[in-house]
């Protein structure tokens, strides 16, 4: 999208905040721990905005994608899985820019996996952040529950199999990244990995 097009889709999130009653309903103002749901329309539509943005994988789209996570998490804080995208594009940022971003994103992970000790994002955003705090261990294990709540997901299995090749353990790492790569309909998207962990 075109930064005028994001600014009319913020625009028009905005307007929709601004014309709803007063406070929220007794339904919206509910715990949001369930996989995909969020007791606020517009919050899960702000985290969809952000989520489409983050997947794009440049830097502007990043800083948009925070700001609009930000928003949906300000609207519903038990949002789980728009905290667990906060912890892992937080934790982004912080590879190149000074900042909060560590802290935030470490404190964000920890609270989408509170929420929602179920929904595979959070393990993942979790197992991020221990990775960033160099425990490990610790991130194999949730990287390993994400991809036991959802194998499907080739993220769950690459990322685990980064981890194991960083460990030192070149076959398992091998073994996990060619079941991420045949999960994966892109093609090449793990090659690179595989090529490191020969």
């Amino acid at each position: 999208l075109s930064a005028r097009a994001l600014r009319s889709v913020d625009a028009v999130l905005t307007a929709r905040a601004e014309h709803r009653e007063a406070g929220p309903t007794p339904g919206e103002i509910e715990s949001s721990e369930r996989m995909d749901a969020a007791a606020n329309s517009l919050a899960r539509d702000y985290f969809l905005a952000a989520l489409e943005l983050r997947e794009r994988y440049n830097v502007a789209d990043l800083y948009r994608s925070i700001e609009l996570t930000e928003k949906s998490i300000a609207i519903d804080p038990k949002y789980a899985r728009a905290q667990a995208l906060l912890a892992t594009s937080c934790l982004s940022r912080s590879e190149f820019e000074n900042g909060p971003w560590l802290e935030k994103g470490i404190r964000a992970a920890a609270i989408a996996l509170r929420l929602a000790p179920m929904l595979p994002e959070a393990h993942r955003a979790y197992g991020s952040s221990l990775r960033y705090r160099g425990r490990m261990r610790q991130s194999i294990d949730s990287f390993l529950c994400a991809y036991e709540l959802d194998p499907l997901d080739h993220r769950n299995a690459g990322i685990l199999g980064n981890l194991l090749e960083q460990a030192g353990k070149p076959d398992l790492a091998l073994r996990w990244l060619s079941k991420a790569e045949r999960i994966e309909p892109r093609p090449g998207i793990w090659k690179e990995y595989i090529a490191e962990a020969w």
